[in-house]
């Protein structure tokens, strides 16, 4: 059983592939396995592969490349890579990103070090006006993953790249991707995770390289698209946190809800329409810490209908303030 499972899905990446691959042969971990799910891909993604991983002629027994007959989407891709995964830990790597060469052993040793099932790294956003330097470590206050869920102050963001997983907390739990949701899939699974881990921890000594340019992802699709996805993932794990005590994550859920609908908000004629959205979730507006004071003044007067077209010409303030958080190719929290 090799210490830790990397699984890629690759397609219509032919641009970044090599960078990527590169990025993971190149790890100080020796006993890895590489999973990349080839989802049907039309461009030579795959040929480039094959070629790269000549050059690592040691690595070559630990590259596993799964053919689909046709292309279904990254979740199913996701799946069917946790399927074929044997490793220990697994952790996923989006095929346009890449790593530092010694990622992959700092986080195995913090797992290993301090039994966690989830160990958390930061990344480093590569966007057109520059790299955004995004902690995430410093987030972890205890070790107690359900800590992460219920706050409000900053939000966790839920990817998947930039975890390493214990494989058995997904098959234990039965944890994978919603069938069918190619957007934010990654946040469906990443709360359920959490809410099934003991234990979470943090590797601060190197990073993952997170790209934001790449204009044929998901994330650049319409945002009505995406707004249907997160939609059907907010639904299921409403549903997910209730049947597990709805008191208790209430306020968790709510804050879930209220910020994933932001992405209304980049389309003028989508702001009744965000009024509107998960009424329920308007109740705890003044909690939401993560917003600034003028921000959720802004929000709370846009929920009331007297007060709507009033606040209606702030918004822009609104919008411009929350790309300052958001301005990556995934709305995740």
């Amino acid at each position: 059983m090799p210490k830790v499972s990397v699984i890629v899905p690759v397609y219509g990446v032919e641009r970044y592939i090599e960078r990527c691959a590169r990025s993971l042969f190149e790890q100080t971990l020796e006993d890895i396995e590489y999973i990349f799910i080839n989802d049907a891909t039309r461009d030579k993604s795959i040929e480039i592969l094959t070629s790269i991983s000549h050059e690592y002629p040691s690595r070559r027994h630990q590259i596993n490349i799964v053919n689909l007959e046709r292309n279904q989407g990254v979740a199913n891709a996701r799946m069917v890579g946790m399927k074929t995964a044997t490793g220990d830990y697994v952790i996923h790597c989006d095929p346009d990103d890449w790593v530092d060469k010694k990622l992959y052993e700092s986080m195995y040793h913090v797992a290993v070090g301090k039994m966690a099932d989830i160990v958390v790294c930061n990344f480093i956003h590569i966007t057109s006006q520059g790299n955004l330097f995004k902690d995430e470590c410093s987030q972890i206050k205890s070790s107690n993953p359900l800590d992460l869920i219920k706050t409000t102050s900053k939000p966790f963001w839920g990817s998947l790249w930039n975890k390493l997983i214990k494989r058995s907390l997904y098959v234990d739990n039965n944890v994978f991707p919603y069938p069918g949701i190619n957007y934010t899939e990654d946040l469906g699974v990443s709360y359920r995770l959490f809410f099934y881990a003991k234990s979470i921890a943090s590797a601060t000594s190197a990073c993952y390289y997170y790209n934001g340019i790449n204009e044929t992802s998901a994330c650049h699709h319409n945002n009505l698209v995406n707004w249907e996805s997160m939609e059907k993932i907010i639904n299921n794990l409403s549903r997910f946190l209730k049947e597990r005590g709805q008191q208790k994550y209430e306020l968790a859920i709510c804050f879930l809800k209220f910020s994933q609908k932001t992405v209304l908000l980049y389309n003028d004629d989508l702001i009744d329409k965000w009024r509107r959205t998960y009424p329920e979730s308007h109740k705890y507006i003044m909690s939401y810490s993560h917003y600034s004071l003028n921000e959720r003044r802004l929000f709370w007067l846009v929920t009331k209908s007297k007060m709507f077209y009033y606040a209606h010409h702030y918004f822009s303030c609104i919008v411009s303030s929350l790309q300052r958080y958001q301005s990556g190719k995934k709305y995740v929290i």
